[in-house]
């Protein structure tokens, strides 16, 4: 059987771990607002909740109410999560200009 298997080329970062991987530019980075890097791109309920010291129904409504304003703007929405990015802009006030991007 002459199966041809497909080839890749090196990464620049699989020759020196200072650059950038390309395999994961494109994902989000929460580093300046208090978020470690690789932080997941929406927020769930139950981290509105602990964040907030609020009920877990509370926070799906709080979500809700986000995902609607987001909606409005002609954004997509996940149900029962939001963008981390627009609950903190909504919540602290959290700017593209305070991250520095």
């Amino acid at each position: 059987m002459n199966a041809k298997m497909c080839e890749f080329a090196p990464l620049a970062s699989d020759k020196n771990p200072g650059t950038m991987n390309k395999r994961t530019s494109h994902l989000p980075a929460h580093d300046p607002g208090g978020e470690e890097v690789g932080a997941p791109m929406f927020i769930k309920a139950d981290e509105i909740a602990k964040d907030l010291d609020i009920s877990v129904p509370y926070a799906y409504k709080i979500i809700r109410k986000l995902n609607s304003e987001l909606e409005e703007s002609g954004f997509m929405v996940i149900p029962g999560r939001v963008s981390r990015h627009y609950y903190e802009e909504k919540f602290y006030g959290i700017s593209k200009m305070v991250r520095g991007r």
